[in-house]
């Protein structure tokens, strides 16, 4: 055994660390790469390792919020190997307990670090020592995008290599690619709202997501064209949740359409028939659900800053996150437009990018570089 992926993070809720590690490792397998994945029942109660059906794992079964803690002070796990690692891959803010001779750092962003205030004190803590260590230590850090480096670089020097590997879209979502349904055409699939009548956002709900600048803007386009628009948002209550969805009520002028979590499969439904999805948010180290969005062809506006600048496809679908007006603007030009038609014969090279056989096959690329070999 060669590779050892970091898999702490699948868990409730599913993040979108978790789901880089789920994808990563099933695209990896496809290629015949079977790397062991590390995991934490906690005591069974993690529900979510159900779900998935691995190849290669490792389970720890104990306290999850103790062991970790005995992990960061730099104890091992007593799950010993006979064969040594060649390779450690952290997958997040959090040291892996094994020994290797080689190590991979993947950091997605470094939001903890620019905006501590979003995050429990613990969390913010655990992250930055570990962000300090691992761009210190590991033999080659893997960034999600050209800002999340260009960040990175703001905070410290990084002593090893480095790659950017953009990220990809699920494969459940590409054999849906280019199926949205235009204005009057309908799957008969959706539930608790009607099609084409909703402004959406797909995300967590938090503070950096920007939700009440979309609430004030869907409010302005129906006053100004005689809509009347719901603002359905599909994501997990995150950090000030309540305090969020109060000022998005006042500033819609109604109560928005909060679904929580949802399945794979509402999910595209969600996409299939928006009248737009606004992904609106201040600050992301990548950002799938745009993507997501405009690999199905739904009518997708984007907000032009951090790393969210490296995947507008056309300045038509871009709006300053900061600007209601400037969004108006922007809903009003994609408004029940299928956004193949506004990317144009761009569209199947941005389509084909993001795949995660790209991602496996630039993982494994470094995974090569630092000593692996295949079989």
């Amino acid at each position: 055994m060669s590779i050892l992926i970091d898999g702490r993070p699948i868990r409730d809720p599913i993040s979108g660390s978790a789901v880089f590690i789920i994808e990563l490792v099933n695209s990896l397998n496809k290629l015949k790469i079977n790397p062991k994945l590390f995991l934490q029942g906690n005591q069974n109660k993690n529900e979510q390792l159900k779900n998935f059906k691995f190849q290669n794992t490792a389970l720890s079964n104990g306290n999850k919020t103790l062991e970790n803690i005995l992990y960061e002070i730099g104890f091992n796990s007593s799950k010993l190997y006979k064969n040594s690692l060649k390779i450690n891959h952290e997958t997040y803010f959090g040291r892996l307990p094994f020994k290797a001779a080689k190590s991979i750092a993947t950091i997605h962003d470094v939001i903890p670090l620019d905006f501590p205030e979003w995050f429990t004190w613990k969390n913010s803590l655990f992250s930055k020592r570990n962000f300090k260590r691992q761009i210190k230590n590991a033999d080659c850090c893997v960034f999600s995008s050209i800002y999340t480096k260009e960040r990175v670089e703001y905070f410290g020097e990084v002593k090893g290599d480095y790659k950017i590997v953009p990220l990809a879209v699920s494969n459940y979502i590409h054999k849906n690619v280019a199926s949205y349904n235009d204005l009057g055409q309908s799957s008969g699939l959706l539930d608790k709202v009607k099609p084409h009548s909703y402004i959406l956002a797909v995300g967590n709900i938090e503070p950096r997501k920007n939700l009440s600048l979309i609430a004030e803007a869907t409010r302005k386009l129906n006053k100004a064209l005689n809509l009347n628009l719901d603002f359905v948002i599909a994501g997990h209550a995150n950090f000030e949740a309540k305090k969020i969805l109060d000022e998005v009520a006042t500033k819609l002028g109604k109560n928005p359409i909060v679904l929580g979590f949802v399945s794979n499969e509402q999910k595209i439904e969600l996409y299939k028939h928006c009248a737009c999805h606004v992904f609106a948010s201040k600050y992301e180290g990548f950002g799938i659900p745009p993507v997501e969005s405009i690999v199905i062809g739904s009518p997708t506006v984007i907000a032009n800053n951090s790393s969210l600048k490296e995947l507008i496809p056309n300045e038509t679908m871009s709006f300053d996150f900061d600007s209601v007006d400037n969004l108006l603007n922007a809903i009003e030009n994609n408004l029940y437009v299928n956004s193949h038609n506004i990317v144009s014969e761009e569209i199947s090279n941005y389509v084909n990018f993001y795949k995660w056989e790209r991602v496996a096959k630039d993982y494994l690329e470094i995974y090569h570089q630092l000593g692996y070999l295949d079989g």
